[in-house]
């Protein structure tokens, strides 16, 4: 799961000011029950796995291109 991408759903240490719901972390290592990431500010995070949910970046629609005309 490292360089999984995982998006904050639910913030279990209120008193934190590293991380809020919303927020979208790149995971540097699992445990048994979560994930550690590396908040903005360089602060090393232990999340538990009920706080987020895996996070897929949306692909650019791809435009179909006009066929060429002959010369």
């Amino acid at each position: 799961m490292e360089n999984q991408k995982i998006r904050i759903i639910k913030k279990n240490n209120n008193f934190s000011l590293e991380y809020k719901p919303g927020d979208i972390f790149t995971v540097d290592s699992t445990w048994y029950g979560g994930a550690n990431v590396t908040s903005k500010s360089g602060i090393p995070l232990s999340l538990d796995r009920e706080e987020y949910e895996l996070y897929q970046e949306a692909e650019e629609p791809r435009v179909a291109a006009a066929p060429l005309e002959p010369c």
